[in-house]
């Protein structure tokens, strides 16, 4: 199975048939989140992010209109751990 702990898709496989840590989907968003391996919120992150989900799960807050929709790096920032609910998706480890 993928390495992100909700994936239940089976990972890409290396040319030598070894298989690899992630699925297409994710293997494709390792790029932002480089450290996922053995940091699983971070893809979690990217996944609400692409989604345009940026709902505070902690605090119910819309980061968009907190920060305005310019402040990228200001939502990013407020969507770390601490405003991600760890018991969702098998995250806390």
């Amino acid at each position: 199975m993928c390495k992100v702990s909700w994936c239940e898709k089976e990972p890409l496989k290396f040319k030598n048939g070894n298989p690899k840590a992630y699925c297409n989907d994710h293997d494709q968003h390792k790029q932002y989140a480089s450290n996922a391996y053995s940091r699983p919120w971070l893809m979690y992150k990217v996944e609400k992010i692409l989604a345009e989900d940026l709902v505070c799960e902690h605090c119910s807050s819309d980061m968009v209109k907190r920060y305005g929709q310019e402040n990228f790096k200001s939502i990013i920032t407020a969507m770390d751990v601490d405003h991600i609910d760890p018991s969702i998706k098998g995250t806390l480890r």
